[in-house]
Formats: C-alpha cells, structure tokens, sequence
C-alpha cells in the first residue's frame, strides 16, 4: 500500500500537513522524506527540523513495533500543525491501548556493564517536547506531542 498525502484537501486548515502510512518499518524512510518536506514548507530551522524527524520517528517506530499482533496492514495517520510559537505533532493508530506517559522515566545506568540497547525513545520524546498527550477515542490512540516550532 503506497502512503497518501491528504495535506492537498481543500478542507485542511492552512499549515496542516498529513501523512497516511502503514504499519511497516520501510515506511520509516516515507515518513523521514515527509518531515523534510513539511520542514521546508513551513519554513523550519535544521534543528527544528531534526528535532521533528526524531520525535516522529521514534513515536512511529514505537506505533509499528508494538501495537500490532495480526500480521496485517493498519493505516498510521501524523499530522503536524503550526500553532506558533508551537507545533502539534498528532499520530493516531487503531493498535492496542498503550499510553506512552505510563512509560516509566528512564534511570540512568551507573555504569557501563548496567546500560542497555534500546528503550530511550520516549524519554527522548519527552526530552524534546514542549507537552505531551495521550488518549485513547474509540478504537484508536491518538498520542500529541508540542514541539517549540523556533531554536
């Protein structure tokens, strides 16, 4: 299933940029191209930029690994919007419950022998966010995240 793109509507407030992927990690590099079309549409600094791509990419990343059990395609909806000095970055999916800020915050290992691959993701997301939400309508998760939209 290729992506869609119905940022084009004519019923899309002014600013508001979509995407609609699937429930694969090959769609990672669709979204990664997304962000940096919408960075250069809404005018976006480099460290706004990557600040983006990382949230979303790790949110993502989190939506395709864990929230599926069937085997099938599910669609991935993100949406970004301007709202200055601010961005809201909103992924909704039809996947398990599973709010991200019940995560526990990430304790820094005190040595090397203690640390371990993976798992940063939302402490990165948190890191880098303004506020975050969660919540869960219907059938879906709907998890946003407010970037500061300036360096």
């Amino acid at each position: 299933m290729a992506p869609s793109r119905p940022d084009d509507s004519p019923a899309s407030p002014p600013g508001l940029e979509t995407l609609e992927i699937i429930n694969r990690l090959s769609q990672l590099e669709v979204l990664s191209d997304w962000v940096a079309d919408v960075a250069t549409r809404l005018g976006l600094s480099a460290r706004v930029s990557f600040r983006l791509d990382l949230v979303l990419a790790e949110a993502v990343t989190n939506v395709i690994e864990n929230a599926y059990t069937d085997g099938i395609d599910h669609k991935i909806f993100i949406q970004v919007e301007p709202i200055t000095p601010l961005l809201a970055v909103t992924i909704r999916d039809d996947g398990q419950p599973f709010n991200p800020l019940d995560h526990p915050e990430v304790v820094p290992p005190k040595s090397l022998a203690e640390a371990r691959a993976g798992g940063l993701g939302i402490h990165l997301i948190r890191s880098y966010a303004q506020e975050c939400r969660y919540e869960r309508q219907g059938q879906e998760n709907q998890f946003t995240i407010l970037l500061n939209s300036v360096d």
